[in-house]
């Protein structure tokens, strides 16, 4: 759409030209009964064309162009926030499965503590009470493997719409890659970053384009 408008800014650089024709027929009578009958054809042309007019229209296509520049700026930063959320989305997910895998070892050490207490108390050496926490600490083991297993499966929805496929089965995800080294320190970082990053590179453009608008 963007572009279109650039295109409309441009045509300025072209003659118009424009173009008529006009017919007329009438027919008259006079008092001594005779009718007259007259016709007239006429075509007309025009070309205006603009030699200039101050730098209205190359300031006008000037905007019109770094208007699109941050339009496309603004569309790469749209294509690296679903690169980003799909990314979020997906350490979401493995942070998750990990998580139901210490959930389902303490179930299984809490479960251990469990015979342990009631063997203890089968013998006479534990009271009551213990066997009771135990079970108690069991059952919030159990809980919390739910809640781990819930996420789970909502992290795996987020994760299916942020990469465009809400019908996806949920299936095995890679692992991920080990870490790596950067080699550049903060302040190189802070310059790359500044240098890369597509909002300020719009504001840039639309500063530049509100320039060429003052100016015409």
């Amino acid at each position: 759409s963007q572009q279109a408008v650039l295109g409309q800014q441009m045509s300025a650089y072209y003659p118009i030209i424009a173009m008529s024709n006009q017919y007329r027929a009438s027919q008259s009578s006079t008092n001594g009964g005779a009718d007259t009958a007259s016709e007239s054809f006429s075509s007309q042309a025009s070309l205006n064309y603009i030699l200039y007019n101050f730098g209205k229209r190359e300031g006008n296509v000037q905007a019109a162009r770094d208007t699109l520049n941050a339009t496309k700026q603004d569309s790469e930063t749209t294509n690296q926030d679903i690169i980003l959320a799909v990314k979020q989305a997906y350490y979401v997910y493995l942070g998750a499965q990990a998580l139901v895998k210490v959930r389902q070892d303490t179930v299984r050490s809490r479960d251990l503590l469990v015979r342990q207490a009631q063997g203890f108390y089968d013998v006479g050496t534990r009271a009551k009470i213990d066997v009771a926490r135990a079970q108690a600490n069991l059952y919030t083991a159990q809980a919390d493997l739910i809640v781990a297993e819930n996420a789970v499966k909502i992290a795996w929805v987020t994760l299916r719409n942020a990469m465009g496929s809400p019908r996806l089965p949920e299936q095995p995800v890679a692992e991920d890659s080990p870490e790596v080294e950067f080699s550049m320190n903060l302040a190189g970082a802070r310059n790359v970053a500044f240098d890369s990053r597509t909002e300020l590179k719009s504001f840039d453009a639309l500063r530049k384009a509100s320039d060429q608008l003052i100016a015409v």
